[in-house]
């Protein structure tokens, strides 16, 4: 098998593992805004485990993105993918946002519990 066809067949699985992924985000992020003032406790005591969830989160979106996630169909249909032009650079500087936002939300969840 050469590597284009590699590629190909790996787009797909890609695919799922970032709709699988932002899906998962977007439940987390709703159920702590349900949850309200007691979801600080909460963070509190799963920092660790939301923190290796959130590097694999940005690891499956730089794969992606690398893997040429840039031409994928989820930028067609997918929040927040789906609200940005067909333009590669945009979509780099998108995920490269995202992640840089996961990145300074996990360093301030992580400063104001060790205050």
């Amino acid at each position: 098998m050469n590597k284009p066809d590699r590629a190909a067949k790996a787009a797909p699985l890609m695919d799922w593992a970032v709709v699988v992924s932002m899906s998962l985000v977007l439940i987390h992020a709703l159920t702590l805004l349900v949850i309200g003032v007691r979801a600080r406790a909460w963070l509190e005591r799963h920092f660790t485990l939301l923190a290796i969830w959130a590097v694999a989160n940005c690891a499956v979106l730089l794969t992606w993105m690398l893997g040429g996630g840039a031409k994928s169909v989820l930028w067609r249909w997918l929040p927040p993918f789906c609200m940005f032009p067909d333009v590669k650079w945009l979509r780099w500087v998108v995920v490269v946002a995202v992640v840089s936002g996961t990145v300074m939300g996990g360093w301030g969840i992580y400063t104001s519990m060790h205050r």
